[in-house]
């Protein structure tokens, strides 16, 4: 990553060399596909998931049941069991859940997907706000 500021500077200061800047590209494309891998990006997701409902994360992290914040928190919970590293226990923390309620969340989540069409779609269309898809996030 250094390297690829190093080279930015260097290129803004100096003149546009293509050949810098193509592999200063090259290691920021690098640098992101990694972060992406490690489930760095989840926080965009988040976010589209909290404008749609009209929540805010500390609405999640509550221990509210009313349904405007167990849905929004149960597709996140569902999204960060599927796209990242996190274990149950590690997405529980964040909501301040146990783990047996993050399986839960998964579980009502994938059924929801199979079994409610209009569901399916408008999760589909908050995954694609962010260059996803359901079956790029189950892994198919």
């Amino acid at each position: 990553m250094q390297k690829a500021i190093d080279i930015l500077n260097r290129t803004i200061k100096n003149s546009f060399d293509i050949e810098e800047i193509e592999s200063c590209a090259i290691a920021i494309k690098i640098l992101i596909d990694r972060m992406k891998h490690k489930g760095l990006f989840s926080l965009s997701f988040i976010d589209v998931v909290c404008v749609n409902y009209s929540v805010n994360i500390n609405d999640l992290k509550g221990k509210s049941r009313k349904r405007k914040i167990v849905l929004p928190r149960q597709i996140i919970s569902w999204y960060l069991r599927y796209s990242s590293d996190y274990s149950l226990n590690g997405i529980g923390n964040i909501f301040n859940q146990n783990h047996a309620t993050i399986l839960n969340s998964k579980t009502n989540i994938d059924n929801r997907i199979d079994t409610d069409k209009l569901f399916r779609n408008e999760l589909e269309l908050r995954l694609n706000e962010v260059g996803l898809s359901i079956y790029k996030v189950r892994g198919y």
